[in-house]
């Protein structure tokens, strides 16, 4: 397949009806194609004020050489305006104004003609469009061909910091390449893939990811971006208040989560006090020997049966045991003590309930404080820190200059030359 896209160049394709072509020829791999004519006429009719538009995306970057349409005309009229555009900027290739009998010198109902709308060569195509307005009944199309060359593979060097990470060829021309994720480190996360070099923003940027291919239109470097992020440390409660926080089970790692379900019991999950769907608002009373909790995100209470059974979606009032970090929920039936534990077990399932103890003094769960979230978020393409450089930038005179701002830094393009300053 390789090998013919090399050696053939010339893609068909052929109307069947007034909302669809068949495609035959060779095509680049990842080729979209859509066609509509407003005709009543229907087909590839195309009368008086009619629009047929043929569109074709996802070229890879090719080279296109040359646009036909294969037209013909009524007996003795037919006329419209054809333009043909690449979506790189709405670049116009080509355009054909006027009767058939302009274009090919007589009118033909029997015949398609080759019109050629356009007939050169124009680099990195990712998109073109094929518009025919009718101004006199009537023209018929029959097909479109493009010729065209495949794409130079080119080269992507991934850049982690300041320095080269590794670099990606294409295959071939158009084919793309698959952008690999990095690690993590402790305090700076891996989110994707910069067409853009800065050192620090708190806007999020925009980046590639890795789990699409990306297709560069020339040989081209892509920088790291990474997230400030420190892990929360485990901290728990030791002296009670009313606040939110994260009931968790010191022992097996694990905290309730959401609320109650039908079926009497919560789901459980790793106790994660950045996990939103782990946080409850705990109300102690004043001698903070009782308390309600209610699920921070849904609003829901988190309560009990009478009878130790099942929890279930409504206020209740909980006995508090608290000692040093330990902190548990239980209620009383009768003689039995009934803890709230985030992990359960009935030999079927794990799941976060009540379950019957002897002695809440031993229990092993714990209030996890929620850290107050950062201000502001932070981006780099520089985890390893330093200053950015700095340059003097050149005298502006006629230049035509763009500036990008990336939070404490203005990115200067000059003549595409590229200068990075600080703001003043």
């Amino acid at each position: 397949m390789k090998l013919l896209l090399i050696l053939l160049s010339v893609m068909t394709f052929t109307v069947e009806t007034k909302n669809s072509v068949s495609a035959s020829g060779i095509w680049p791999y990842d080729m979209q194609v859509t066609f509509d004519n407003n005709s009543s006429q229907g087909k590839g009719n195309v009368g008086k004020n009619d629009v047929a538009a043929f569109n074709v995306t996802e070229l890879g970057g090719i080279t296109i050489e040359k646009i036909d349409v294969y037209i013909k005309s009524n007996k003795e009229s037919g006329a419209g305006n054809i333009e043909a555009r690449v979506h790189q900027g709405l670049t116009t290739l080509g355009t054909k104004t006027g009767s058939f009998e302009d274009w090919t010198g007589s009118f033909d109902d029997t015949k398609y003609h080759a019109i050629t709308i356009y007939e050169g060569s124009v680099p990195n195509v990712y998109d073109v469009s094929i518009q025919l307005i009718g101004t006199e009944n009537s023209l018929h199309i029959e097909k479109y061909e493009i010729t065209w060359a495949s794409a130079p593979a080119r080269t992507v060097t991934l850049m982690k910091g300041s320095a080269v990470y590794s670099t990606l060829t294409e295959e071939s021309g158009g084919e793309g390449v698959t952008l690999p994720a990095l690690p993590d480190s402790a305090e700076w996360h891996f989110i994707g893939w910069s067409e853009t070099e800065f050192w620090e923003t708190n806007t999020m940027p925009t980046v590639l990811s890795t789990s699409d291919k990306y297709y560069p239109s020339h040989n081209c470097s892509l920088w790291a971006v990474y997230k400030y992020q420190v892990e929360p440390e485990e901290v728990y409660l030791t002296e009670l208040k009313s606040g939110k926080y994260v009931y968790a089970d010191t022992a097996s790692g694990v905290a309730i989560t959401g609320v109650p379900g039908s079926d009497g019991r919560m789901p459980y999950a790793t106790a994660n006090p950045s996990t939103e769907n782990q946080h409850y608002y705990i109300e102690f009373n004043a001698t903070c020997d009782s308390a309600t909790i209610q699920h921070v995100k849904t609003g829901t209470y988190i309560g009990y049966k009478s009878d130790g059974k099942k929890l279930i979606a409504q206020a209740s009032k909980w006995c508090v045991f608290h000692n040093n970090a330990q902190t548990g929920f239980y209620m009383k039936y009768g003689e039995k003590l009934y803890l709230l534990y985030p992990y359960c077990n009935d030999l079927s399932t794990d799941y976060a309930g009540l379950i019957n103890v002897n002695d809440v003094t031993t229990t092993p769960t714990a209030l996890m404080l929620i850290p107050e979230k950062p201000e502001k978020d932070r981006y780099t393409c520089h985890p390893e820190g330093g200053e950015a450089p700095t340059e003097t930038l050149p005298i502006i005179g006629t230049e035509k200059e763009f500036v990008v701002s990336f939070g404490l830094y203005e990115l200067h393009i000059i003549n595409g030359q590229k200068y990075l300053r600080l703001k003043q």
